[in-house]
């Protein structure tokens, strides 16, 4: 006798296993990078809607015909969108760009903090700072674990940080290693911030962050490993410690060398889901020289531009004297003599 359910049973079963099929693919999708559900970068794991809106350079930065820019390095590899390199606007220097119109970053790339080989010297010193934030007021938490990603092209170069904390302040300036883990596929290295590091009470809400490029000069307060150190920054060279950073090459912990300066952040992304601020105003920040001097911050009061005359004064008196020793020679004029 033929069982009359078998017919019936085998649709249901491939309807069944096809349902399976999609389901394991949309949960697949849905950790894709950039898909707006989670992303994985340097073994990080994050929701990219938790990623920075908003970006302003604060102090630093090139003249352009079209205002202040940083300059923005491509990452080729880079996946998830909306990177850094694409809210500033590209120098008119860069060797790919066209002085035809205003432009930004190309899309997949990052934006380059202090002197890079691409960039005019404009100073011996110069310090650029860039600050991020999300919309609507909105920002992290203080929450276990870390709390924030910062994503830079290749390895890591010397940055500090400061924070914002809603309806608070700033935060001092802090130096944090980066993590050794090198993402090949995003070539992007992590630093990872934890918000207790700054002294913040328990889920209080960071705003805003601000990220500026070391100097060689600059020092630490925390001990790592012999002279090496990280914690709090001492932009006067105060502290003991200078920045340390993990060399896998060499399997322990050296300084940076004079040529990684510049850092090249990609991306800067919350790790935990946005909270709500205040929405009160972010204030400027004070911050202590050097700074690259196109562009300093109100709180920073500008140093006077000397008048024409006396930038001149050197030479009308040096002409002024050659011509008075040329009268003394030939006997034109009248000379002082020595008693």
């Amino acid at each position: 006798m033929t069982n009359q359910h078998t017919g019936s049973r085998s649709p249901l079963r491939r309807r069944v296993a096809r349902a399976l099929i999609a389901l394991t693919l949309c949960s697949a999708l849905s950790l894709a990078p950039g898909s707006g559900r989670a992303a994985t970068v340097a073994g990080i794991t994050f929701n990219p809607a938790d990623a920075v809106t908003s970006a302003i350079i604060v102090s630093g930065g090139y003249a352009t015909p079209w205002g202040v820019a940083l300059h923005s390095g491509t990452s080729p590899s880079w996946t998830v969108p909306n990177s850094l390199g694409t809210r500033f606007q590209v120098p008119t220097f860069q060797s790919n760009y066209s002085a035809a119109a205003s432009t930004t970053g190309l899309a997949g790339s990052a934006v380059t903090l202090g002197h890079d080989a691409n960039f005019p010297q404009t100073s011996s010193n110069p310090r650029d700072i860039i600050r991020l934030g999300w919309t609507d007021g909105q920002g992290i938490a203080n929450l276990s674990g870390n709390d924030l990603a910062i994503f830079e092209a290749a390895t890591s170069e010397a940055l500090g940080v400061r924070l914002h904390v809603d309806t608070q302040g700033w935060t001092t300036w802090r130096y944090t290693p980066y993590e050794r883990l090198y993402d090949t596929l995003n070539d992007a290295t992590a630093t990872l911030i934890d918000f207790n590091a700054f002294g913040i009470g328990t889920s209080a809400v960071v705003t805003a962050i601000e990220i500026c490029n070391l100097l060689i000069t600059d020092r630490v307060d925390e001990l790592i490993e012999g002279a090496l150190g990280k914690g709090t920054l001492y932009f006067d060279g105060s502290a003991l410690y200078q920045p340390g950073r993990f060399s896998t090459s060499q399997d322990s912990w050296v300084p940076f060398e004079a040529t990684k300066f510049d850092p090249d952040i990609q991306y800067v992304v919350g790790l935990h889901d946005l909270a709500a601020g205040s929405g009160g105003a972010i204030p400027a920040a004070s911050f202590a020289l050097p700074l690259s001097p196109l562009f300093a911050p109100a709180t920073q009061a500008a140093a006077p531009t000397p008048s024409p005359l006396v930038l001149l004064a050197p030479f009308l008196v040096w002409t002024w004297w050659r011509a008075y020793e040329r009268r003394c020679a030939t006997g034109a004029g009248r000379c002082a003599t020595g008693g």
